[in-house]
């Protein structure tokens, strides 16, 4: 009677020790070597299709949901792995990012109200210069004329002044100066214009 009830649980159980056994053999075969190899295919391929570029042609649907589903645990765990590595041994630093020198409220405030003079700016670049940046990109339009220089000083003094005209007039003006900063640190420019003629228009561009 007890062997009549116990043949059902023991058919039930066929299946998994079969499996079990099947699971066993698959691990101990060439001493799962196969079955790593196996998983690290795909844990490889999971980890590449997550990463998908955008510019490259779509995943199939069944396969962005596969990658979806499977390769979440490989991300995270990646992830996990990096973060780990770079508490272990952490990535020395060989530049700097960019620094934005800004002119805010508080410059203005300190130092007079905009535009600058250009032997202000020029200073500005020089102390910018000796900190020895890869580069200093000027991001300041100046379409009108340094009306601080000493020439256009000298030129709206009256004639009761005219030495001490004479001896503005001996002084570099702020163009200059400021072409000497550009010249002397490795400075970028950019050039703005419109696309009609306006009354300031010329044609090429003048090297200070």
């Amino acid at each position: 009677m007890s062997e009549t009830l116990n043949l059902p649980a023991r058919r039930s159980r066929l299946p998994v020790m079969k499996l079990f056994r099947a699971a066993r053999m698959l691990l101990l075969y060439r001493r799962g070597r196969p079955l790593a190899a196996a998983a690290l295919v795909l844990m490889l391929t999971l980890s590449a299709l997550s990463e998908w570029p955008p510019e490259l042609p779509p995943l199939h649907p069944w396969v962005q949901k596969a990658v979806e589903v499977l390769g979440s645990g490989v991300s995270d765990s990646r992830r996990a792995m990096f973060d780990k590595f770079q508490q272990v041994r952490p990535r020395q630093r060989a530049s700097q990012p960019v620094t934005i020198v800004a002119i805010d409220e508080a410059s203005l405030a300190a130092e007079g109200q905009w535009p600058w003079s250009r032997d202000r700016l020029a200073a500005l670049i020089d102390a910018v210069a000796a900190h020895r940046p890869a580069a200093i990109g000027l991001d300041i339009y100046m379409p009108e004329v340094d009306r601080t220089s000493p020439s256009e000083v000298a030129a709206r003094l009256p004639p009761a002044a005219s030495a001490l005209a004479e001896g503005l007039r001996l002084l570099p003006s702020h163009d200059r100066l400021l072409a000497q900063a550009l010249a002397q640190s490795p400075s970028v420019l950019s050039a703005a214009g419109f696309d009609h003629a306006a009354y300031t228009t010329r044609s090429g561009i003048r090297s200070a």
